[in-house]
């Protein structure tokens, strides 16, 4: 019974930690990276700044796919389309609380709306750039 009694309570506990509020986490002002690398390739790299936990600055430090740089590509129509589309992505979180907001990207369909060749906002895999700017956030300020 004790080990039962035990068990409830260690759960319970873990439960109550994990569903902590993210907009109860502070982090601290300053400028965050963050990359997001599939088979060892960096494919999206982040920086952004926060001030009292409001992004005041963001860009790409890298936007790769398939071997082409989507910063400076020129070469593909389609490329620059896409490019744009995940640049509105970044801009949707300036000025914004990083903790509420960020989860907005999951529905990257509701931020961006040009159609570009086919792909539109919602077909946008904005998943890479959360985990990006996820990385940021857990490995800390950069520079302050």
């Amino acid at each position: 019974m004790k080990k039962l009694i035990l068990l409830i309570l260690s759960t319970a506990l873990v439960f109550t930690v994990a569903n902590v509020s993210a907009a109860e986490t502070n982090y601290e002002n300053g400028t965050y990276r963050g990359i997001f690398a599939d088979r060892g390739d960096i494919q999206v790299a982040i920086q952004l700044t926060l001030e009292n936990n409001m992004v005041t600055d963001i860009s790409f430090r890298q936007l790769y796919h398939s071997g082409i740089d989507y910063r400076t590509s020129k070469r593909y129509s389609t490329v620059n389309g896409i490019r744009d589309q995940h640049q509105q992505l970044i801009n949707y979180l300036l000025g914004k609380d990083i903790r509420i907001s960020l989860a907005d990207l999951y529905h990257p369909g509701s931020i961006v709306t040009t159609e570009i060749d086919g792909f539109t906002g919602a077909t946008l895999r904005s998943g890479k750039i959360i985990s990006a700017i996820n990385d940021a956030l857990n490995r800390g300020v950069y520079r302050y």
